[in-house]
Order: structure tokens, then sequence, then C-alpha cells
């Protein structure tokens, strides 16, 4: 039995469902942009603070060509710790102005570098491009050694940082903690929430499909780049928060692969939020219990990255003691 909805995303869904419905099989993907644009401007009503810090345009090289990012820097921060964002979106939707909210508030939360990634989109480039983006960029900032490095990203944006996630280790991409959140990870849609939440809570499962069957492109794609759920083995990837919404056709596969991750010993925190539905990062602005979660997520994630540098300072302190008493 599904927790009670939130009052305030109650409200929320009953004004968004009266509605004409946003995804239609006859739409063109620049339609689509279109109405998920508008429905952006639904739930970001008013103007945004301004982010306290310097945001930039920037190009990061891969085998593809340029991969656009942007590149938030809040007051304080040295660059040395740095977060990969991946927007979500369902593959097709979506890109560096959706992300905003997301990119800035981690940005601002954690006083670190964040990467905003505008990853190449569906239909017209299926999978493996959105990946081989997600990659390479998080190639390129690894490559740079940051003290400490993290991805992050929202449903379909979960996808692709869980599955840089498996790739880190052999890809020599070292990542030392993943955020997820409400990730796409499986394209069975098989899991009881599905059936469950199929219609009338945002996501709808006509919609979920139409995401997989427009990132499978008509190569078929297959494999833990393409659904990470899927991964023969899970082990190896970095320490995971992995946050998921009660009334979420992916609630269950979220928890199904928290589970996997803890049972491979990989350091894992399932935070659920029972009340909320899909895409409650993009509902902040408007629901005070998506705000909340957002907090508790990235304040989970943040104490991943400075568990790290303790245990890194620890390490770097032994080693100069015992060198100090070589000599």
């Amino acid at each position: 039995m599904s927790a009670r909805l939130d009052p305030a995303t109650a409200a929320l869904l009953a004004e968004i469902n009266q509605q004409p419905p946003s995804l239609a099989l006859d739409s063109t993907p620049d339609e689509l942009r279109a109405g998920f644009s508008e429905l952006l401007r639904h739930l970001h009503p008013d103007t945004p603070s301004p982010f306290i810090g310097s945001v930039r345009a920037d190009v990061v090289g891969s085998a593809q060509g340029g991969v656009p990012v942007r590149v938030y820097d809040p007051v304080g921060a040295t660059g040395e710790d740095v977060v990969v964002y991946l927007h979500g979106g369902g593959w097709v939707l979506g890109g560096l102005d959706s992300a905003e909210p997301a990119a800035s508030g981690l940005a601002t939360a954690m006083g670190v570098r964040v990467i905003s990634v505008d990853y190449r989109l569906s239909p017209e480039h299926p999978h493996p491009a959105a990946y081989d983006d997600a990659l390479a960029v998080t190639r390129a900032v690894a490559a740079t050694k940051p003290r400490w490095l993290g991805v992050a990203g929202d449903s379909a944006g979960g996808n692709l940082a869980a599955a840089v996630g498996l790739a880190a280790a052999d890809r020599q991409v070292h990542v030392d903690a993943q955020l997820l959140f409400y990730p796409a990870l499986d394209p069975s849609m098989r899991a009881p929430s599905h059936a469950e939440f199929a219609d009338g809570f945002l996501l709808t499962g006509e919609a979920m499909a139409y995401y997989w069957d427009a990132y499978r492109g008509p190569s078929r794609s297959a494999g833990a780049s393409f659904a990470p759920l899927d991964a023969p083995s899970v082990a190896g990837s970095p320490a995971t928060v992995l946050a998921t919404a009660g009334h979420d056709p992916l609630r269950d596969e979220g928890a199904r692969f928290a589970e996997r991750l803890a049972d491979s010993g990989v350091p894992t925190v399932h935070l659920r939020s029972p009340s909320l539905v899909h895409g409650w990062v993009d509902q902040m602005d408007r629901v005070p219990e998506a705000a909340a979660a957002f907090r508790r997520a990235v304040g989970v994630f943040d104490g991943l990255r400075r568990d790290h540098l303790t245990a890194v300072e620890g390490s770097t302190s032994a080693r100069k003691r015992e060198d100090h008493v070589r000599n």
C-alpha cells in the first residue's frame, strides 16, 4: 500500500492533469520539447534566485566532437572537488537550462564545482550517444585529477550516471560517488510500480515506453550502458546515494538497483520519499517536501565526499609518519 500523496504534490498534479497530454504518439521531438519547456515554466513560476558564484559555458572534447557543458563555481569553490551532472528528460527532452535548478543547487549546497552536461538527445541520436557524451565528459574531468569526483543525475540522467559508474572500473575513470535521483534502469518496465503508477502521476507508462524506444533506436541497443539494471555485476560501482519517489513508475527498479549495489559490497544509501512523484527535483519550487528531499539527498552525498576526504587525509598523514620513522 503506497503512502498518502503529498498534499502540495496532489494539488500540482491536479493542475497538470487538467492540461492536454504532453505526449502524443504522433508528436515530433521538437513538439515534445516545447511541451516540456512549458511544463517547466509551470513548475518554476518565479524568477530564480541568482547563483552566488560564477557560471560559464565550455565545450569538452570527445571522440564524437565537442560536448557543451555549463560550469558552476560557487563562491569559495576551489575546483578540487567536482560533480558531473546529467539532466533528466527521457533522453529526449531537457538540456542545460532544465538542469539549472538541480545543478546550481548541488553546487551551492556542497560548495563544489558542478559541470552540467548537454549530451546529445534521442531519437536523433539514440544510444550510445548520450552515454558516450556522459562518459567522455567524466573521463575528461577525471583526467584533471580532482581531489574528489562525483556523478549525479535524475531519471534518464540517473541512468547515465549509473552507467558511467558501472564503466568506471573498466575504463580507468575513477569516480568516488554517485547520486541517482529516481533513475530509469530497466526497459522491460516489468516492476509492479509500473502498473501501479502507469497514469495520473506525471510520468505515464506510455511516455516511459516512448522514451525507452527512442533511446534504444533502430539498432535495438542492450547491455549495461543502456540498462544498468541488466549489468551482470554492479560490483566496483562508486559509493551511491539513490533517491526514489513512492508514487513513481520507476520506484521498484531503483529499489532493486540499490539492493544489488548493497549486496555487492558497494556503500549504498537508499533514500525513499514515499509521498512524492517522479520528477520531484523539478518540483522544488512548488512542493516543499521535494525541496526537503533534495536537501536530504545532497546532504548524504556531501557526507560521502567529506568521509572520503577525511579518509584520504588520514591515509596521507599515516604515510608521512611512516616516512618520518624510516628516515
